[in-house]
């Protein structure tokens, strides 16, 4: 600082800068607890250091007899500035590191050449040329906090929140939790789906979670599963599991991958390789749907969304790999198959399909104008017809569902209810009909128990895919693996450098 200072308006800022001191003579003035703070960085920077005090603590002795720094157990002298590129004035004694300052004004005379920069204490806003900002190193970043020397406790308040914050982020990764139809049946499967309004009370729970940075719910007939971006803390994991419950089910059926192994795991669902049906492409639309509604909700955010675009563009690289020319089937077609095999005169009869998701509107895509009618049925709101055979489409309420039972011919349920939505109570309402009803939902959208009770002939989605499965699944998963393994890693390595 020099004389002018005084002069200057008082918002003038400090200029940020970080210095290199390599080879660099520094002292010290000062062994107290103030002098270790300082030294804790000026050891990083390859300085040679001095440190002139009459006595130190224990530390600094440490650090001497370790040829860390030069200790001169002494009181300070005009000499101890010769030579000197900054000098760092935090002795206990105020008046000491008064002294220090001015003899190293450039209009002090001390016959020291070239005045050194000058670090003053902390707690003193005008006291040197230098102010040291509260920092802190982010692997190989270093993060500091200023305020122009006004309010160092303010500084370092706002350097702990940030610090805490920034290693939260920095360490989080993509994190999977979720279960299958590869280890549950669907009876178990049945117990950890959800409906919407669960799905809404995990959401709050996640969302309560301060390590849990971004996240989304994915809930299909196939699988229940959370992504991510969280820390390595197992703590969070298991509310997590509790959260979804799935430690209702024994630990090896459930699984939790984290880093390149959830983003394998994600590249791999996007592929469909681990679909109910091998190479099924309706996954994508219910993950794009699942990241949607976390952009709407503001829990997911660009982190997942790149994850996401990422392992489409790996899906897509394993599908040209490993399912070109392989036959793959969606649930859509096991609805037309069966059809074509068992309701010839499907362009007489009446078609009710539940549900209007993903699986839903597909079916009612590949009915197109075969039936003579088609009745939709939705739970919340009422599906686009854009594309579809609309002519041949009556769009209805699910509270209809009861009403118009008893006049349709073949009932596709494809909802993701916890509970059926088509119960053995509605029985009379089907009995002595030829009624053939296919349940694609899991939890199950059709009670078992109304085929015995009705007389009608009810297929679930299991018994459609077990008919359908190619021959070798399990090597061609093994092969998608090995695949999206490989793809990944060009992802990862970016991730790991940018994340």
């Amino acid at each position: 600082m020099n004389d002018s200072d005084e002069h200057e308006p008082k918002d003038r800022r400090t200029y940020p800068v970080h210095l290199r001191l390599e080879g660099r003579t520094v002292l010290v003035v000062g062994a107290g607890r103030t002098a270790v703070r300082r030294l804790e960085r000026l050891l990083e920077t390859g300085a040679r250091i001095i440190v002139v005090a009459p006595e130190a603590l224990p530390e600094i002795h440490e650090l001497a007899t370790a040829g860390l720094l030069e200790l001169q157990l002494r009181p300070f002298q005009p000499a101890d500035l010769l030579g000197v590129w900054m000098v760092h004035a935090v002795s206990e004694d105020a008046a000491q590191n008064d002294e220090v300052l001015a003899l190293s004004r450039p209009q002090a005379g001390n016959g020291s050449g070239k005045p050194p920069l000058v670090c003053g204490d902390e707690g003193c806003s005008d006291g040197g040329d230098l102010l040291l900002p509260a920092a802190f190193d982010l692997g190989t970043a270093t993060v500091s906090v200023g305020t122009g020397g006004t309010d160092f406790r303010k500084a370092r308040v706002i350097k702990t929140v940030l610090k805490r914050q920034l290693e939260s982020v920095t360490n989080a990764e993509l994190v999977v939790i979720g279960a299958d139809q590869r280890s549950l049946d669907v009876a178990a499967l049945e117990r950890v789906c959800r409906d919407a309004g669960e799905d809404r009370r995990l959401r709050s729970t996640l969302a309560a979670l301060r390590p849990v940075d971004e996240f989304f719910v994915l809930n299909t007939c196939n699988r229940f599963e959370v992504y991510m971006i969280a820390g390595a803390n197992p703590i969070v994991r298991e509310l997590v599991v509790h959260g979804m419950r799935l430690h209702t089910i024994p630990p090896d059926r459930r699984y939790i991958h984290a880093g390149r192994d959830a983003f394998v795991h994600l590249s791999l669902v996007l592929s469909g390789a681990y679909a109910n049906l091998f190479g099924e492409t309706a996954i994508v639309q219910q993950v794009k749907e699942a990241l949607e509604r976390g952009r709407v909700a503001e829990t997911a955010g660009p982190r997942l969304e790149r994850y996401v675009t990422e392992a489409l563009n790996i899906a897509r690289r394993v599908r040209q790999a490993v399912m070109t020319g392989l036959e793959t089937r969606e649930a859509e077609d096991l609805c037309a198959a069966r059809l074509a095999n068992s309701r010839p005169s499907l362009d007489q009869e009446t078609v009710l399909v539940i549900g209007t998701g993903a699986v839903g509107r597909a079916v009612v895509a590949r009915l197109g104008d075969r039936p003579r009618k088609i009745l939709w049925a939705f739970f919340r709101k009422s599906p686009p017809l854009e594309g579809l055979a609309r002519d041949r489409i009556e769009v209805i309420g699910v509270d209809r569902v009861p009403e118009v039972l008893g006049g349709s011919d073949v009932i596709i349920v494809a909802s993701g209810a916890k509970e059926p939505i088509i119960r053995a109570e509605h029985a009379p309402l089907l009995a002595g009909r030829r009624a053939l009803v296919l349940d694609l939902s899991v939890p199950r959208g059709v009670d078992p128990a109304l085929q015995s009770a009705a007389g009608v002939e009810v297929v679930h989605l299991q018994e459609l895919v077990s008919c359908s499965r190619p021959s070798d699944v399990p090597g061609l998963v093994r092969l998608s693996e090995e695949s999206a393994r490989t793809e990944s890693y060009r992802f990862m390595k970016e991730e790991a450098v940018c994340p």
